[in-house]
């Protein structure tokens, strides 16, 4: 059994993350691809979120690659996590991590945190990107797109998936001056990490 805890820049707990010698040996082997989410902050005083790092295995089943808590949600709670599961499990390298599964705060940030941008792509989950999207595109113009971004988001290949962003792209530039293109164009962008193929 293995743990860590960070500790705040007032010097007091503010995550613990632990890891059983099950979990270590499935990280070690499956370890390459991660779900990671946050849940359950009511099921305690101090509502502080609980994160069970998951993998598939090799039988397709869910198995945890490690447990914490921490005082909040946030990229640098990712970071601690994902660095202390490194920490306690050594034969998993870090440029062995090809993808992160995750919901809405995730970014890849995270990626640059961690030193890992290059090998491990960061893929959200379709329903946190909708919500998103939602918001981003507004009431006025989300449903005149969401035939276009459903097809984006769930693309089968690259090939269809630059074809449906050129799609979205040409709709976009039909409603927007240039200058406010522009910053749509980058967001868009930034949105369409869940349509990255590796």
């Amino acid at each position: 059994f293995s743990f860590r805890i960070s500790y705040g820049s007032d010097g007091r707990p503010c995550g613990y993350v632990w890891q059983t010698p099950a979990m270590r040996a499935a990280f070690e082997q499956f370890g390459d691809v991660l779900f990671l989410d946050m849940m359950k902050r009511q099921a305690n005083s101090v509502f502080w979120p609980y994160c069970g790092v998951t993998m598939m295995d090799g039988e397709n089943k869910i198995t945890v690659a490690c447990e914490a808590i921490v005082c909040a949600e946030r990229l640098s709670s990712y970071a601690f996590i994902i660095e202390a599961c490194l920490d306690m499990a050594p034969e998993r390298k870090r440029d062995s991590l090809k993808v992160f599964f995750g919901d809405g705060i995730l970014s890849d940030n995270l990626l640059e945190m961690l030193g890992i941008k290059d090998p491990c792509n960061l893929v959200r989950y379709s329903y946190h990107l909708t919500v998103d999207w939602q918001k981003h595109f507004g009431l006025a113009l989300y449903p005149a797109l969401a035939d276009t971004l459903n097809a984006l988001k769930f693309s089968k290949t690259e090939d269809a998936y630059n074809i449906n962003h050129k799609h979205l792209l040409s709709l976009l530039s039909a409603r927007f001056a240039p200058t406010l293109l522009r910053c749509r164009i980058v967001q868009c962008q930034c949105y369409s990490v869940l349509a990255r193929f590796f």
